[in-house]
């Protein structure tokens, strides 16, 4: 029940997630993730609708800035590869406070994303 009320007083919060412009953004096996924005605020909503452990890609959900060029064994090195970066969650049904891929069974979080500007 607190996570019910915890989303209530988020949503009640943020007129992103009042008045955001909807859009889907992902989908794949049973994990589902949808944004809300509005002017500079984003929020984004993700899912997992199984009983099993599942991957929902941060960068298929958040594009570039969902990786970081930076090896995770060689942090002052480039990687040729891309690895996930974690994001702050701002609700969790399963109280964690970092996504990083990974989603738990029946495990919904909501992150506040906020892309960096680069000038």
């Amino acid at each position: 029940m607190s996570y019910y009320k915890e989303m209530i007083a988020l949503r009640a919060s943020s007129e992103t997630l009042m008045y955001g412009d909807f859009a889907p953004v992902y989908t794949k096996r049973g994990v589902i993730a949808y944004s809300r924005a509005l002017g500079d605020e984003k929020y984004v909503t993700i899912l997992n609708f199984s009983k099993k452990w599942a991957y929902a890609n941060p960068i298929k959900i958040f594009g570039q800035a969902g990786s970081s060029l930076v090896s995770p064994d060689k942090p002052d090195e480039p990687s040729p590869r891309l690895m996930p970066l974690p994001f702050a969650i701002a609700a969790s049904n399963t109280g964690r406070k970092q996504f990083d891929g990974m989603m738990e069974p029946w495990e919904a979080i909501v992150i506040n994303y906020k892309p960096e500007v680069i000038e």
